[in-house]
């Protein structure tokens, strides 16, 4: 759901949906496992950093998340009350 507000607030045109749907359905597993992977590895290394660029990237990632929650909220709501949706 992310992609749809961020993409609604860049203004990125619908033509570029398409492929970023098939890159996204690829990366929502690809990226939690390249986060996991370098949090083991900031971690396991000593350098200050790198454990600042893992904190980095997983507060980003949070926040996309939070984004699609927030967006997904009212939708989810018309789907409850058998609203129509419209985007």
């Amino acid at each position: 759901m992310s992609y749809f507000i961020v993409g609604k607030v860049l203004d990125v045109p619908s033509s570029y949906f398409p492929v970023f749907s098939l890159i996204w359905t690829f990366g929502c597993f690809l990226l939690p496992l390249m986060m996991l992977q370098l949090y083991f590895y900031a971690k396991e290394n000593n350098g200050l950093a790198i454990k600042y660029i893992a904190n980095g990237v997983l507060v980003l990632l949070t926040l996309l998340m939070l984004i699609g929650i927030i967006g997904f909220t009212p939708i989810l709501h018309k789907l409850t009350i058998g609203a129509p949706i419209v985007f």
